[in-house]
């Protein structure tokens, strides 16, 4: 979807396949397309369940993923990293009444049309890097 609009992602996979397993979530309700339900998401609820054991993709290696990388993904792997992807898509949609949802969709946009002019996620969140990777690890931990 993201692609018929920019023509082309210049983005990372991480972000367009964890838009992807977002999207998955869809569900029409009153003639209003709803996502984020993280019930209907089995590869959220697998990452979590997966972190709590240690045998996810963690945030780290996630975000350090080239496209090489991705693509050369094999086995169990290639489920963790889109099960990962899509936790770390939703987290930024839906966390703390979508405390980051419109600068994650700013980042969105510009990572698609190549614009960030090398500011990372974070930057665009406004939020010190470990800050946001301890909050969220401890939300990937947690029970439900």
């Amino acid at each position: 979807m993201f692609h018929v609009f920019a023509e082309k992602s210049r983005g990372p996979t991480w972000l367009k396949e964890g838009l992807a397993v977002y999207n998955e979530t869809v569900e029409i309700g009153d003639n209003t397309l709803i996502l984020g339900n993280p019930d209907r998401s089995l590869r959220l609820k697998r990452h979590r369940a997966n972190a709590r054991r240690g045998l996810h993709t963690p945030l780290n290696e996630l975000l350090s993923l080239s496209s090489e990388q991705w693509k050369a993904a094999t086995g169990d792997k290639v489920g963790k990293n889109y099960a990962a992807a899509g936790s770390l898509a939703w987290y930024c949609m839906e966390i703390e009444d979508r405390r980051y949802r419109a600068d994650f969709i700013d980042f969105i946009r510009d990572s698609y049309l190549g614009t960030t002019g090398g500011g990372s996620l974070f930057a665009y969140l406004g939020v010190e890097e470990n800050a946001f990777k301890a909050a969220y690890q401890t939300w990937e931990k947690a029970p439900k």
